[in-house]
């Protein structure tokens, strides 16, 4: 069975508006995913229970829910420009490097430090890590300039390893077609995965699935022009979900929220598709926010946390009836259910932290 390394933290990124120097800076809580978890010595029985009652489709309500205040931040940044918000990926193959963008392509990697720009701004990004390399493009993208680029890892003859940025050749879906206008709100990206470690897949509205090998693009001398490297297409279909959808290896399947619907939990197999539209094989209801706790538009988020035991978090951001700012976090673990078929989702603790300020908001989990 082959396995991710597991990711250590969590971190949860809070935007703060309410700061006398800035009119809007951001916080970065570290959280132990082990607390989502049961010990397994206290967890077995429960499991058992859960994988035999429970259907396949449906993921039982958390066994213990836990109310608390978020931990001191590990790192406070404030944007360059102004009230224009950040952007926040975790990258490096040990998961533990969090790189921060602004709107003026300014970025800074936590745990390191990195003075890099990109030559264009980045509007509403996809980012995805591809092992130690960053993927970034802007959302809608644009058929000219710099639309997508990548923070990839230089090493010069001395072995000194330095990031830099990168251009990464314009979506072949972006380019205008013969006898026909640019439809921009056509382009946006509705979904996003790594497949194979390196290639970017991007499911764009009515134009298919795109993806592009990020090991591949091979630039010239200075590093500034494109030698090798194109988008190619996967299929007229769009992937099955919604935002980003994350590997697990030791379940060797594709997760995310689904695309019609951001409660229900699914997985999916991108590899063996030889042209045809993958089909969600396993579904699982009961990722919502109870109603007291969904006065506004609710933020999901999902981690693969690493392992082997098909372990992941699931947050849900919202406004409760006050209008105060929540964030639930849920240890699940997806494993084989008692007859040893078919896929169950198991949901172990959920974290409901509150207490953040009426200007704060959390916007990210990584």
């Amino acid at each position: 069975m082959s396995r991710a390394r597991a990711q250590r933290f969590l971190y949860m990124v809070v935007a703060r508006s309410r700061h006398p120097l800035q009119s809007n800076l951001y916080t970065v809580h570290r959280i132990n995913p082990c607390s989502l978890f049961f010990p397994i010595k206290n967890y077995d029985d429960y499991a058992q229970r859960q994988r035999a009652q429970s259907e396949p489709a449906a993921a039982a309500a958390a066994a213990e829910i836990k109310a608390s205040l978020p931990p001191n931040p590990i790192l406070t940044l404030y944007p360059s420009a102004g009230d224009l918000p950040m952007n926040f990926v975790l990258t490096g193959r040990g998961k533990d490097k969090i790189v921060a963008t602004d709107y003026l392509g300014r970025a800074f990697l936590y745990d390191d430090t990195l003075r890099a720009h990109h030559d264009e701004p980045k509007y509403d990004p996809v980012c995805l890590a591809t092992g130690d390399d960053l993927f970034v493009m802007s959302n809608p993208p644009e058929s000219r300039g710099r639309s997508a680029e990548a923070l990839a890892d230089q090493t010069d003859r001395l072995r000194r390893s330095e990031l830099h940025w990168r251009p990464v050749p314009t979506p072949s879906f972006t380019k205008p077609q013969p006898g026909g206008g640019s439809d921009q709100a056509g382009f946006v990206v509705d979904a996003y995965t790594v497949v194979g470690g390196a290639s970017v897949w991007l499911s764009v509205g009515r134009h298919g699935t795109y993806s592009v090998d990020m090991e591949k693009i091979a630039y010239g001398v200075h590093g500034n022009d494109i030698c090798h490297g194109e988008w190619s297409k996967e299929g007229d279909w769009p992937l099955p979900f919604s935002g980003r959808a994350v590997y697990a290896p030791e379940r060797d399947l594709w997760f995310g929220f689904a695309a019609s619907d951001q409660t229900v939990l699914c997985a999916a197999d991108l590899k063996q598709q030889q042209g045809r539209p993958p089909v969600a094989r396993h579904r699982w209801e009961g990722f919502g926010v109870p109603k007291e706790h969904c006065q506004a538009p609710v933020k999901s988020f999902l981690v693969h946390l690493g392992g082997t035991d098909g372990r992941f978090c699931v947050a849900k951001f919202s406004t409760d009836a006050d209008g105060h700012r929540t964030a639930r976090l849920t240890g699940v673990e997806v494993s084989r259910c008692v007859d040893g078929k078919d896929l169950c989702a198991v949901k172990h603790k959920t974290y409901h932290y509150g207490g953040f300020g009426d200007d704060d908001c959390p916007v990210s989990l990584l």
